[in-house]
């Protein structure tokens, strides 16, 4: 069962200006997946040896090892279904952190995380918990101070797969 949210949102136009939208999340999130799935094809086989680690995308994660070869496996991890169906409104409001992130540790950069400037995931995250908890709904930049912990709860999420991947 696919949730509907059917609050307007604004979205900047071509103009720069911000306009409403009465496209439901849920649509929009769906078109962007079939804009997607549309537009980007699997990249070509590799001719050398190596297999290719990224995807065909610029500032892509390399992705060998994330997802399982095998069919079954793949398809019993339902990342659309089960993570961005089940949370698009939290999952855009952390993409925002990144954004405002970025923005504030890489000024002028593509969007990319900076593991050496973001290092303290635990006591961070504790701090916006506590924020959060206090009444203050939101940081000094506009951002949801539960975002915010959210990132760092998938930052560290991210780290300790990644240590474990590699021996740690």
């Amino acid at each position: 069962m696919a949730l509907a949210f059917d609050a307007k949102t604004l979205v900047k136009s071509t103009d720069g200006s911000l306009q409403s939208s009465s496209e439901t999340r849920t649509e929009k999130l769906w078109g962007l997946r079939q804009e997607l799935s549309s537009t980007h094809s699997p990249p070509a086989p590799s001719t050398n040896s190596q297999s290719s680690s990224s995807l065909d995308v610029p500032n892509s994660p390399p992705v060998s090892g994330v997802l399982p070869e095998a069919d079954a496996a793949r398809k019993s991890l339902p990342i659309f279904e089960g993570v961005l169906n089940y949370f698009p409104d939290a999952l855009l409001a952390v993409s925002e952190v990144s954004r405002i992130g970025n923005d504030q540790h890489n000024p002028g950069q593509p969007l990319h995380w900076n593991k050496a400037k973001s290092m303290n995931q635990y006591d961070t995250l504790l701090r916006h918990l506590l924020d959060h908890r206090a009444g203050k709904r939101r940081d000094t930049d506009g951002a949801r101070h539960l975002a915010k912990a959210a990132w760092r709860a998938l930052a560290a999420l991210q780290l300790d797969i990644e240590a474990e991947r590699n021996g740690g």
